[in-house]
């Protein structure tokens, strides 16, 4: 019990080190203001690609579900047509004949 109370104490030491010894952080050229040069042009291709990516993605998965939405408005449609007429939906080739066949 008290080797694992030490350890997590030595754990949360170790981490506060690591936060606190971090340098100073540069920023890339993008977030930095050289958005010619050409690591800022290919970042800013990078973040455009990807959105197109994600945008299609998206697209995809809406267009499923419209899909969906109208596939199922129009299987119900036919079903309360079909109950409204009073029709088996079968049709007449594949109701059963009164002569039996041989």
């Amino acid at each position: 019990m008290k080797s694992t109370s030490c350890q997590s104490i030595l754990q949360s030491i170790v981490a506060m080190l690591v936060l606190t010894a971090a340098g100073k952080a540069e920023a890339c050229a993008t977030c930095f203001g050289q958005t010619d040069s050409p690591l800022g042009v290919g970042l800013n291709w990078g973040i455009f690609v990807l959105l197109v990516v994600v945008n299609c993605v998206l697209a995809g998965i809406c267009s499923f579900f419209v899909f969906v939405a109208r596939r199922s408005a129009k299987i119900e449609a036919e079903d309360r047509a079909s109950r409204e007429t009073g029709d088996s939906g079968l049709s007449a080739s594949d109701a059963p004949s009164a002569t039996p066949n041989r």
